[in-house]
């Protein structure tokens, strides 16, 4: 077994994802001189540029990169992205990134563009909806500076609270930075989390992404008639 292998086994990546990658690796490598590296992100957010380079992503994050790149959407297990490799991959790819859970509980990885990511419109159809996203920003989501509040400069989690209060849905989301600090948020608003961790929510204690408990709640008239408008 190769190094590269061992140690993408250790980081916990999928023997399915593993194989997808030495697959792209070895596509790559066939392609002629002067091709464009199958890894470059396409969509380049706000900043012009990768805020952080490929190859200091960690294994687990690269293996997603893959993935996301060429199809936009992956499947995802229970406990197999944590907030870290959020945060990772919000930075190279200077945009959004989400989880979206369907009604039995099964989970997939979204990459959007530079403000944000929505659910595809056959997925919507499927009763798929966020459990958790990503903010490409430094600062906690949703924290605003004692200025800023003077100023009355909006929060980055603005849109997020107004789109919850007037949806139907209960489960607790998550919104994380591109150094994987987390906030929860339902549609009463933002919840305190003093230790980081809600009971129920899509992050367990381990800062893993897991299913919320609530699996079969249902997408709001509004949400449907939101992810059509963005897809559209």
């Amino acid at each position: 077994m190769s190094e590269v292998n061992v140690g993408l086994e250790r980081a916990g990546v999928s023997a399915a994802r593993r194989l997808g990658i030495f697959r792209k690796i070895d596509e790559y490598l066939r392609e002629p001189l002067g091709s464009e590296p199958v890894a470059a992100s396409a969509d380049l957010g706000r900043s012009g540029y990768n805020w952080k380079p490929y190859g200091r992503l960690s294994l687990q994050s690269q293996s997603f990169v893959w993935d996301l790149e060429e199809n936009g959407v992956t499947d995802l297990a229970s406990g197999e992205l944590g907030v870290t490799h959020l945060g990772e991959l919000t930075s190279y790819f200077g945009g959004e990134v989400g989880v979206i859970q369907g009604p039995e509980g099964d989970l997939k990885l979204l990459k959007g563009g530079a403000e944000r990511v929505w659910i595809p419109q056959e997925l919507v159809d499927k009763g798929y909806r966020f459990i958790v996203h990503t903010h490409p920003v430094n600062h906690v989501p949703g924290e605003l500076t004692q200025a800023e509040r003077a100023a009355m400069v909006p929060s980055d989690m603005e849109s997020d609270l107004e789109f919850r209060a007037a949806s139907t849905e209960t489960h607790v989301e998550a919104v994380v930075n591109k150094f994987g600090d987390v906030t929860y948020f339902d549609r009463l608003g933002i919840l305190p989390a003093p230790a980081g961790w809600v009971p129920g929510g899509p992050v367990d204690h381990a800062g893993l992404v897991v299913p919320v408990s609530e699996p079969r709640a249902t997408l709001s008239e509004a949400a449907h008639v939101r992810y059509a408008r963005e897809e559209g």
